[in-house]
């Protein structure tokens, strides 16, 4: 921080020193705690959550601990956390869990990023599969990217998922662009590690991959377009530890 000397107090303070203030005061990570969560894996946190999301602050941090996470009203497909536009949510590592909750039904979206410029880092997703008691069900993803661009997952867990760990795609063209998933843990997903559907400048570097099985195709990554026209270009797949799913390394159905 740049300093200076207060002669009296008709000395101008430097524009500087007040921009590191602001910089300071402003773009404080926003705690989660601070907003009401309280992570002890029973009570519903996502209320809380969401709204460190829509704080305005570029990061929001989430403590250890276990944040029962999921869709109050219960109803088909629907997003349970959203992350806004040029949001970083950043836990303290494998600790820092977001679980979901149990649901009778089906298509509940963890996380769904949608919007320009975002990230989710160093936390555990568990879809806690066990307890969602509904139909079968394919379409409920711990990272939903429907959309959006320049969008990064890294040192993320995702585990136990009902469909897949990480979805990526959009209902229209142009499908989301810069994506990167690195670094992160995939385990006992049901459907997919990570599904590919729509997208351009897609890298899937540097994870570890595993016990993908229970709903087809039960790919570790599946490269698969929805529709007839679906973009599928620039995607960069190396570097990831893959074994112990039903489809082994990946599969593109193209």
């Amino acid at each position: 921080m740049a300093s200076t000397t207060f002669v009296d107090r008709r000395t101008p303070i430097m524009a500087e020193w007040l921009n590191d203030v602001n910089s300071a005061v402003y773009n404080a990570p926003a705690n989660v705690k601070t907003y009401g969560a309280v992570g002890d894996g029973v009570t519903d946190d996502t209320a809380a959550i969401q709204a460190a999301l829509n704080s305005g602050a570029t990061t929001v941090y989430v403590p250890e601990g276990t944040y029962l996470v999921k869709d109050a009203t219960n109803t088909i497909a629907g997003d349970v956390l959203v992350l806004p536009a040029g949001v970083t949510l950043q836990g303290a590592g494998f600790g820092s869990v977001l679980k979901l909750g149990a649901h009778t039904t089906i298509g509940h979206r963890v996380i769904k990023c949608a919007s320009d410029t975002g990230a989710v880092l160093n936390l555990t997703i568990d879809g806690n599969k066990t307890q969602q008691t509904g139909p079968s069900d394919e379409q409920s993803h711990l990272l939903f990217i429907y959309g959006g661009s320049n969008i990064r997952a890294h040192g993320v867990k995702f585990k136990n998922a009902q469909g897949d760990g990480v979805y990526i795609g959009a209902a229209s063209e142009p499908g989301p662009k810069n994506i990167e998933i690195s670094g992160c843990y995939f385990d006992g997903n049901v459907r997919q590690g990570v599904s590919i559907v729509r997208g351009s400048f897609i890298r899937i570097v540097g994870n570890d991959i595993y016990n993908t099985t229970g709903s087809a195709p039960g790919a570790g990554i599946d490269i698969e377009a929805n529709l007839a026209g679906d973009t599928l270009s620039q995607i960069t797949i190396a570097n990831n530890n893959i074994r112990g799913n039903y489809w082994g390394k990946y599969r593109d159905w193209e």
